[in-house]
């Protein structure tokens, strides 16, 4: 077996690990739904209010340590009709992308 037929194993068995972790909900660490949590905030708040969380961002109750450009984009998705779950679940995917 050659090195990018083991590395194709590889991303094919995290990804399904990320899978099953989602249907099982597993959080071994115990901060992924409150990052979720945290995360729709952000969206939600870009979707409905760009230009005042735009300006606040970062500041009080706004204060985050991500970039805003992934909660823009993930904004501009949930405005085009996509809902919070199909998103979510895109993420996942994307992951698999990341890793290849």
């Amino acid at each position: 077996m050659n090195k990018t037929n083991k590395l194709f194993f590889l991303a094919i068995f995290l990804f399904i690990s990320i899978i099953f972790s989602h249907i099982f909900f597993e959080d071994t660490l115990g901060g992924a739904r409150h990052d979720y949590i945290f995360h729709e905030k952000f969206i939600i708040l870009f979707a409905e209010d760009f230009k005042n969380t735009f300006d606040n961002y970062g500041k009080g109750d706004l204060f985050a340590r991500n970039s805003p450009v992934f909660y823009i984009f993930m904004s501009l998705i949930y405005k085009a009709g996509v809902d919070l779950e199909t998103i979510r679940y895109l993420n996942i995917i994307s992951v698999l992308l990341l890793i290849y």
